[in-house]
């Protein structure tokens, strides 16, 4: 990425589903009564959202804009791994009027995680009107359910026992954060590491 300028990432929809169930969660805990759902389904999204930031990947589908200060010459990283699609991509021209660039004008670079967009073969990127977010990229990037990875899907279980296990208890306190980052380990294999 061009490190001199300003990059900014935002969620514009977030996810709807995660990617384990209330029902797998409390199957998993063993807990037949519905008074703790609510609990537990906040448990949830705040252990996927901690492995995210740990991972800098997106584990549940979500839609996010890329901004950028101006096309970067050696292509744009699209963060937050797997893409699942690049929406659209737009730019404040010389003149300062927002466009969409034409598809036909870049090509994704998906081979890699993360991927990359490029410009098309015998082109250049336009140039852009000398604003901060000239450029901003929306894409679709996260797992379906059908598709997290296992061990993913096993840490959120794992971290969701622990938290809900220890919920209310002072005298196991002290052991949560060493099991917590004892569980975060399982997570290094699909942490993303940008050039």
């Amino acid at each position: 990425m061009h490190w001199g300028a300003h990059i900014g990432l935002k969620v514009v929809t977030a996810p709807t589903v995660e990617p384990v169930t209330l029902t797998e969660a409390k199957l998993h805990q063993r807990v037949d009564l519905s008074a703790d759902d609510d609990l537990i389904t906040m448990w949830i999204s705040a252990i996927r959202e901690h492995a995210e930031h740990l991972t800098e990947r997106a584990l549940a589908p979500a839609t996010f804009c890329l901004y950028l200060d101006a096309f970067p010459c050696d292509g744009i990283e699209i963060p937050r791994p797997p893409l699942t699609a690049i929406s659209s991509i737009q730019y404040y021209d010389t003149t300062g009027t927002l466009v969409a660039l034409d598809g036909a004008d870049y090509y994704v670079d998906d081979a890699q995680e993360p991927a990359w967009v490029l410009p098309a073969y015998g082109t250049t990127w336009p140039g852009t009107y000398d604003i901060a977010n000239a450029v901003r990229v929306t894409f679709t990037a996260g797992y379906s359910a059908a598709l997290i990875p296992t061990p993913i899907k096993a840490y959120i279980l794992a971290a969701l026992g622990t938290c809900y296990a220890n919920r209310e208890s002072t005298a196991q306190a002290d052991r949560v954060p060493k099991t917590i980052d004892f569980l975060d380990r399982l997570l290094d294999r699909y942490r993303v590491w940008s050039v």
